[in-house]
């Protein structure tokens, strides 16, 4: 099983988010804008869809602990490393 141990929030989103997502979390063909992505989404729904996947995006739950899945998110929310 793969651990994911990031040196930031932000190469944490590089690593396993922005391949979808865009570097700048705009969105791609692929994978929607994450931008304002609080203004449509609790922090709790942020985190099941991580954890649980939904639609076209995968799971990340078994390659991410918590502290890390709540990094990602505090990103998503902020644009910012915790």
């Amino acid at each position: 099983m793969l651990k994911l141990v990031p040196r930031s929030d932000e190469s944490l989103y590089a690593a396993t988010c922005s391949g979808c997502h865009g570097a700048n979390r705009k969105g791609t063909a692929i994978g929607p804008t994450l931008v304002g992505i609080s203004e449509r989404r609790s922090r709790e729904q942020i985190v099941q869809m991580i954890r649980e996947g939904t639609g076209r995006m995968p799971a990340f739950g078994a390659a991410m602990d918590g502290a890390a899945i709540n990094d990602i998110v505090h990103f998503l929310v902020t644009g910012k490393d915790s």
